[in-house]
């Protein structure tokens, strides 16, 4: 939806810390970073993935080949913008979004 009301050129941040859940629209977020030109850079935590059920003792585990595939999507979209996809836990979001402020406010003009 950003890249539909964004103007052209647009550099877009998207923060999840889910996996995309509509991988069918692929396709078409890329013709739509084609087509409008746009930079889309993606923070994520490391909380992708689906969290599954130890065997052994009952806790749960998150799978890391997993967070790996989940993520992959996202590193996807923000190659063929140009853009970069970031992976930080939650405990280091707010200092990323501080160094992503800084670099970011530098080259506003």
């Amino acid at each position: 939806l950003a890249l539909t009301g964004a103007p052209s050129n647009s550099e877009i941040f998207v923060f999840t810390d889910a996996p995309a859940k509509d991988k069918n629209l692929k396709n078409t977020v890329v013709a739509l970073i084609e087509q409008t030109k746009s930079v889309v850079n993606f923070m994520i935590t490391n909380v992708l993935g689906i969290r599954h059920q130890s065997p052994t003792d009952g806790s749960q585990q998150q799978n890391p080949l997993m967070v790996r595939l989940d993520g992959q999507m996202y590193r996807d979209l923000a190659q063929a913008s140009g853009g970069q996809t970031v992976e930080v836990s939650k405990s280091q979001l707010l200092e990323a979004i501080d160094i992503l402020t800084e670099s970011t406010s530098s080259s506003l003009v």
